[in-house]
């Protein structure tokens, strides 16, 4: 039995014409959440460094209790606390020549797990996204005011 591809031209392009338009869509989209980023100022120290522990948590899993008595679970802590001071260095660089908006702040994590030894030698490289999907895997930074923060 020999099968017969019956579609036209004209029905592939129509195909073709509908991924170039989802693909192009789904950049706008990027862009635009990226934007929203850019716009939204980070008003505190401690909220970006907030944002930046439960990126670490997102990566490596939830840090233990601050209160343990676990002295391996306080070698975590003390671990993690090394890690944020890493990528506390990547935001002063990064704030000092772009501001300090959550867009930043999203690269400064990025820049950190595709270049810094600790998170290469802990197999985290550069296929790490921990913003790949823009629906909600990985913490999302704010993009509006939350009453109470000064």
């Amino acid at each position: 039995m020999v099968l017969i591809c019956v579609r036209s031209v004209a029905d592939r392009m129509a195909d073709v014409r509908k991924v170039i338009a989802g693909w192009k869509a789904g950049s706008d989209a990027t862009v635009a959440a990226a934007n929203g980023y850019a716009a939204a100022p980070v008003r505190n120290r401690a909220e970006v460094e907030e944002f930046f522990l439960r990126s670490i948590e997102t990566v490596y899993g939830v840090l233990p209790s601050a209160n343990t008595a676990d002295k391996r679970e306080q070698s975590t802590l003390a671990w993690a606390a090394d890690l944020i001071r890493e990528i506390v260095k990547y935001w002063n660089a990064e704030e000092a020549q772009f501001g300090a908006n959550w867009w930043v702040a999203a690269n400064v994590v990025t820049a950190y797990l595709q270049h810094a030894t600790e998170a290469s030698r802990l197999g985290i490289n550069s296929d790490t996204r921990v913003y790949a999907d823009p629906t909600g895997v990985g913490p999302t930074p704010p993009t509006a005011p939350t009453p109470g923060w000064t």
